[in-house]
């Protein structure tokens, strides 16, 4: 890893821990069913990870998982959600051995991406969050996916010593429609589990797992200098 990136990936890594730190020191457990069946899907659905082309980076479908906690759990809660699946996302079956500050970077995006968007959402919607479930995730996605890309993006510039805006762009070709259409699955999951209950959040892996074989399938018709 040059230099640069180094740097960069040390200065968000202690951010992160911050905002670790903080989550941990205020963590105050309200719905620990919800909070368990959130945590097990979300680490279970960080497995399925699909390669960016052309990018040192993959995408999972975890996110969905952080979108919901945000609506319905603590921050802090949400933060360890978010935290946990990263870690999954890095560690479990990884193709390359990932150094341990690219793991503490990777981790650290999320819980950062993740706080910011539970502070900005209940800052903005307040009381009517639970009865504007659609203004609720599509605010919540455009932060999330925001903050995330972008600390991503600039990593992967350092890193492969590309342009930011070319870096951005492959990143967004492939990231943002994996993101928009999990934030409808997150949108139907908070309103299953607030009207339902916890238990049909298992209704949501389906539909994560066939967004994920089908992005599996379309990189793998892409040509071996496209990937």
């Amino acid at each position: 890893m040059p230099k640069s990136a180094m740097v960069y990936a040390s200065c968000v890594s202690a951010a992160g821990l911050l905002v670790l730190v903080h989550a941990l020191a205020s963590l105050h457990i309200g719905n620990l069913p919800l909070l368990l069946t959130y945590m097990a899907f979300g680490l279970a659905v960080a497995t399925l990870k699909v390669p960016l082309p052309g990018l040192a980076g993959t995408i999972t479908g975890s996110f969905v998982f952080v979108l919901a906690a945000c609506a319905q759990l603590s921050g802090p809660e949400t933060i360890l959600i978010a935290g946990a699946s990263a870690a999954v996302q890095c560690l479990w079956r990884p193709k390359h051995k990932f150094a341990p500050i690219q793991v503490a970077f990777s981790v650290s995006v999320l819980m950062i991406a993740a706080s910011a968007t539970y502070l900005i959402t209940h800052a903005a919607l307040g009381n009517a969050l639970s009865s504007s479930v659609l203004a609720f995730t599509a605010l919540a996605v455009t932060i999330l996916f925001g903050v995330n890309s972008t600390l991503v993006a600039i990593v992967l510039c350092f890193v492969q010593e590309q342009p930011l805006t070319k870096v951005y762009r492959q990143y967004n070709v492939w990231a943002f429609p994996y993101y928009l259409i999990g934030s409808v699955i997150a949108a139907g999951l908070i309103s299953i589990t607030g009207g339902l209950g916890w238990a049909l959040t298992v209704t949501a892996f389906p539909m994560l797992y066939s967004l994920f074989a089908f992005y599996d399938f379309m990189t793998l018709r892409l040509s071996p200098a496209q990937r």
